[in-house]
């Protein structure tokens, strides 16, 4: 039973190290533990070769978390950008994922995370009615558009019919938002929104009316 025991115990300690090993988290002296335990085993020696095996599947163990913790973390932070857009229960998840980081708790704060921006992102909205104060730039900066303001070529362009002077918005409008635009589609939308020029309130620029034909 020792000699099974230790057997199994080598074969645990391996594959949880050939899981931290692919994930890049693998602790050097993990290896050696078990090179060690099989040394022990050969020998004969089933108690020493399972202790040594227990440890370095604890290392190993200790580094998948490391791994798990550090992933989790920055969906955390993404996700912590996005409290504004979340509902009672997501905020509540929200809480839940802080408590699981302040406790290390690393694949469970990675799957909760995981989890939560999978649902934010199948939440992105295709429609947006503007209010007072809103523009073009906030308006493509909330999480729940593209949470990036220079985007906001983007709402320009699938609003031509609607909006003149991308500068000028009015409350109670109504605007597609497009979140199926391709990547090259994003990176000229971001182009423009940097290189775009002067502007006067009231009339689009030359640019932006480069822009809606296709050009940059």
């Amino acid at each position: 039973m020792a000699e099974q025991n230790a057997a199994q115990a080598i074969a645990t300690a391996k594959s949880a190290y050939a899981e931290a090993e692919a994930k890049g988290y693998a602790w050097t002296t993990t290896k050696p533990l078990i090179e060690k335990a099989e040394a022990a085993y050969k020998a004969g020696d089933y108690a020493k070769a399972s202790a040594l095996a227990d440890k370095a599947k604890a290392e190993a163990d200790s580094s998948i978390n490391q791994y798990y913790l550090a992933m989790g973390t920055r969906n955390l932070e993404k996700l912590q950008g996005m409290k504004s857009a979340m509902s009672p229960a997501q905020l509540a998840q929200l809480k839940q994922a802080e408590t699981l980081y302040h406790d290390s708790k690393g694949k469970a704060l990675y799957d909760l995370t995981e989890q939560m921006l999978t649902e934010m992102k199948n939440a992105k909205r295709t429609s947006f009615t503007v209010s007072k104060g809103d523009t073009l730039w906030g308006i493509a900066g909330m999480p729940l558009i593209y949470g990036n303001p220079y985007e906001w070529p983007l709402i320009y362009k699938a609003n031509a019919g609607k909006i003149h002077d991308p500068d000028l918005i009015y409350p109670g409008q109504d605007l597609t938002i497009d979140q199926g635009a391709s990547q090259a589609a994003i990176d000229a939308a971001i182009y423009h929104a940097k290189h775009r020029g002067a502007w006067k309130l009231g009339q689009p620029t030359a640019s932006d009316l480069k822009y809606l034909k296709g050009g940059m």
